[in-house]
């Protein structure tokens, strides 16, 4: 899961950009976008999270809406001393069958993603903020080992939550229970307009 939309760098405000929160927008979404999964059956053993205040906001507005027991743990291999082998090692140390929820930046998400896809080619994941994404593995995490099960954008996220308040019509469903939408997209020459916009508060 990628944090939640956060206030623009602003190093008049925020001369550590660790220190940088999310927006009142970005707390709200999240808020409604864990609703939704949590409805949707989405679950897991423990919360891993960068230390970074935007991204352990966002991990622990989660925990609440989920009314999480365990507590949620900082990783700093989710932040600044990002690797995907030292990533790699951290969730190492917990069981095969324990499923754990990662909450972390960009560029770092996408790039753990494609390596636990497919290591080796350029392909681009398009990790939106609040959005989330299922790997399975067999046994334990291996670089290319990966399975994809879902990813869901907060677009996504947010129609399905409109559809159960009855404010639109209901979503589509694909055949394999998924709903309907992009989930990868290859390499191009650069964000559109609209993607820049979108992001343009918060870059990671």
């Amino acid at each position: 899961m990628r944090h939640a939309k956060a206030l623009p760098r602003d190093e008049n405000l925020f001369g550590d950009d660790s220190k940088r929160p999310l927006s009142k927008a970005g707390i709200k979404e999240h808020r409604r976008i864990s609703k939704v999964l949590q409805r949707m059956g989405i679950t897991f053993d423990h919360i891993l999270t960068s230390p970074y205040d935007r991204a352990l906001e966002t991990a622990k507005i989660t925990k609440k809406v989920y009314d999480f027991e365990e507590k949620v743990v900082e990783v700093r291999e989710l932040a600044d001393e990002f690797t995907v082998e030292d990533l790699l090692n951290v969730l190492s140390k917990y069981k095969p069958d324990e499923t754990l929820l990662l909450v972390g930046h960009e560029p770092h998400m996408s790039t753990f993603a494609a390596a636990l896809l497919w290591p080796g080619y350029p392909m681009s994941v398009d990790f939106k903020k609040s959005a989330i994404m299922s790997i399975r593995f067999g046994e334990m995490p291996e670089k290319g080992q990966g399975v994809l099960e879902f990813f869901l954008k907060p677009k996504l996220l947010k129609r399905v939550h409109k559809s159960d308040k009855g404010d639109m019509g209901p979503v589509k469903f694909k055949k394999d229970g998924l709903v309907e939408g992009a989930i990868m997209h290859e390499p191009k020459k650069g964000p559109s307009k609209k993607q820049k916009d979108d992001d343009e508060d918060d870059d990671d």
